[in-house]
């Protein structure tokens, strides 16, 4: 579902992902227990600004309502245009702007926002609570104005900015969960980062690179993403596109050199698979390869400008 600009009542479902592609207004907010909401960058949700602002919150510690970034593949659905790599997309992830009366968020983990939770209550100087939440990789987590926020058993890791308040007051404060080093030798922010939690397997190999979480955080690489085509063929400068019925990718697992090599997706019989570049001449191209498929019947092919240059096929063993 993809949402912005005004909804009298925006419904976020449980097990449904939600993508705030811009600004959305909203007069009453519904967010369930294991719902997603991803924004795009410099995306929000405004509750109230037409006033009578409401928000109901189903979520719980165990399955919180989870608000993030559209480049975090972690949770939810995959957005077509996710890079895999999340930043600080949500201006302001929730902004309540006129509520007539107190509200109470609970169950919410949000992740990768500018400021999480912004309340600004105008002349009302009502008494909110935020409870059983989790706020993570944000610049900001609570910004208040004009009322006061209780805040109880919630937690945060590495938030710039805790809590901001302007004519109001904030009572409590949050848990910080991401100091020190887990005992499986990961530290916490890092897990918090790509993970949303902690004791994570260290030997673990998610993105199926051959490298575990532990190598991941030693060489400071992605867990979560297999390093780039460019990277692995030693030619980080450039721009490598792949397609097909499955994609190319980088890996640790089978190489001839340099640690790392290119390796094609998974196909089967009448599919294909491909990666390209584009380079300016002259120059010289080297390259090693192998490959594992039925002798005669199914190639690895080498192009330049559309033309085959050369294939390989069979059970080749070796580089």
């Amino acid at each position: 579902v993809t949402v912005s600009g005004y909804a009298s009542d925006l419904v976020c479902g449980s097990g449904t992902t939600t993508y705030v592609s811009g600004w959305i207004d909203c007069d009453a907010l519904e967010l369930d227990a294991g719902c997603y909401v991803k924004f795009a960058a410099g995306a929000g949700i405004t509750v109230g600004l037409n006033g009578g602002g409401q928000v109901n919150c189903h979520g719980t510690t165990n399955d919180p309502s989870i608000l993030t970034s559209k480049d975090e593949d972690l949770y939810g659905q995959t957005i077509a245009d996710s890079t895999g790599v999340p930043s600080y997309s949500g201006a302001t992830a929730l902004d309540l702007y006129w509520c007539p009366a107190p509200q109470t968020l609970s169950g919410l983990k949000i992740r990768w926002a500018g400021t999480a939770i912004l309340i600004a209550d105008g002349n009302y100087y009502d008494n909110y609570t935020l409870s059983d939440s989790s706020l993570e990789w944000c610049q900001t987590g609570v910004s208040i104005d004009t009322c006061t926020l209780n805040i109880q058993s919630s937690k945060m890791c590495s938030v710039g900015l805790p809590t901001t308040e302007s004519n109001g007051h904030i009572d409590g404060s949050f848990t910080d969960v991401c100091n020190g080093t887990d005992a499986n030798g990961l530290p916490y922010a890092w897990e918090y980062e790509y993970f949303g939690q902690s004791g994570v397997d260290p030997n673990a190999d998610p993105d199926g690179d051959c490298r575990n979480n532990l190598q991941e955080y030693n060489a400071g690489t992605d867990p979560m993403l297999p390093p780039p085509i460019g990277e692995a063929v030693d030619e980080p400068g450039w721009a490598f596109t792949t397609g097909g019925d499955a994609k190319w990718f980088g890996q640790y697992c089978d190489y001839f050199n340099g640690g790392e090599a290119a390796q094609s997706g998974h196909i089967t019989d009448s599919q294909s698979t491909y990666m390209q570049t584009t380079v300016t001449g002259p120059l010289g191209l080297g390259f090693y390869w192998k490959v594992s498929s039925e002798a005669n019947y199914d190639f690895l092919r080498f192009y330049i400008d559309g033309a085959e240059q050369t294939k390989i096929s069979g059970l080749n063993g070796g580089w």
